[in-house]
């Protein structure tokens, strides 16, 4: 068994995921009661794109192992790749119930309701993110969108400057400033941050 998990690891590290799931699947026949075989096989799926197929053993590791959040949230990301965001979001809320302290699981959350429109809901569990891990500047970069499609743009230049103070070499977070001061017709401070993001 230790021989099959270790090559399907080892095609997985070299992003062979195909050889991978056939070294994976025959540790499952040997121990198919071993949770891991199929979250890596979930895995292997997933780097794939071929997310229905990761759900299928991610779901399998679930039932194995139904206390384990990373499985939950790993459904919740393949649901979210397939653009089902309100399955998605029935996953990460899981995930959350499982392990409340883990910051990417409320960020996951917060990018579902974001890509459902549903800013004020994103904005939420962004700022649930913020309190976990008040480092992460893309938590308070995806605050500011929010903001910015609610069309309170200085709300968003708020949390776009506090990116920005967190990761200074991202240009990204500079082009937004200067998008959302554009908005206010403050054309000279965007010009100046799209300068920034030069």
């Amino acid at each position: 068994i230790y021989y099959y998990d270790s090559m399907g690891r080892s095609y997985f590290n070299l992003q062979e995921y195909v050889k991978a799931i056939e070294f994976y699947n025959k540790a499952i026949e040997l121990e198919p009661t071993e949770v891991i075989y199929y979250n890596s096989v979930g895995d292997s799926y997933f780097k794939l794109k071929e997310y229905i197929r990761a759900i299928e053993y991610y779901t399998k590791a679930i039932e194995l192992e139904s206390g384990n959040a990373i499985y939950y949230n790993r459904v919740g990301d393949s649901y979210f790749r397939l653009k089902e965001y309100t399955r998605a979001i029935e996953y990460y809320t899981k995930a959350i119930e499982l392990e409340p302290q883990e910051a990417i699981y409320h960020d996951n959350k917060g990018d579902s309701y974001f890509r459902l429109k549903e800013y004020v809901r994103a904005i939420e569990h962004y700022t649930k993110a913020i309190e976990l891990e008040p480092q992460k500047a893309i938590y308070y970069d995806n605050i500011g969108d929010s903001y910015f499609y609610l069309e309170e743009y200085a709300r968003a230049i708020e949390y776009y400057t506090k990116a920005t103070e967190l990761e200074p070499e991202k240009a990204n977070f500079y082009c937004s400033i200067g998008d959302s001061y554009f908005k206010l017709n403050e054309y000279a401070m965007s010009i100046q941050f799209f300068d920034k993001a030069i």
